[in-house]
């Protein structure tokens, strides 16, 4: 039996926090970065209260299982390494872990964690219409009022300026359209 679910999600606008500071910081390491074999980490304060989850609100599916709005916070751990190979081609990889305290709308708190790792590879050049970067997303939330497990493994399909276009969803557990961040 194949377990593997193949999703396309289509043209998405997620409004994720997390996701636009991955991207965010994507663009900046390809814009500043001219050649480094190390990693660059940051770690900062996370608080964010997310209305709704991004899928949700791009009308992709439903998330009865959290009661939203969910106020996050926690600390947020950032590591990019960047390859520049032959000066024209970039290996980026990004990592982020997010950890910390959830508590929903009706006075639920929750330990949550958050992992994202993404890994493209990039020419520099004009002309190239997308770019293909892998995706693995995992938000864990535990409470007295219950325990969520969502995640995807799938790829980001980006325009040739970075910008999201698409979302491929390979395989996923649980309600991924309930993920967060």
């Amino acid at each position: 039996m194949n377990n593997t679910n193949i999703h396309k999600v289509g043209v998405l606008r997620k409004g994720s926090v997390v996701l636009s500071l991955l991207l965010g910081s994507a663009t900046l390491v390809l814009s500043t970065l001219t050649s480094s074999a190390g990693a660059t980490q940051f770690t900062v304060p996370f608080d964010v209260t997310v209305d709704v989850p991004g899928l949700v609100a791009g009308g992709y599916g439903e998330c009865p299982e959290i009661n939203y709005p969910l106020h996050l916070n926690g600390v947020s751990h950032l590591v990019i390494k960047d390859n520049v190979i032959k000066g024209a081609d970039h290996e980026l990889t990004i990592q982020n872990g997010v950890n910390g305290i959830a508590t929903d709308a009706l006075g639920n708190t929750f330990v949550f964690s958050y992992h994202n790792h993404l890994r493209g590879n990039f020419e520099v050049s004009l002309g190239e219409e997308t770019a293909v970067v892998f995706i693995t997303d995992k938000f864990i939330m535990e409470g007295e009022a219950g325990h969520f497990s969502f995640g995807f493994v799938g790829s980001l399909i980006l325009d040739e300026f970075g910008n999201f276009v698409d979302l491929e969803v390979d395989h996923s557990h649980g309600n991924y359209f309930c993920d967060p961040i």
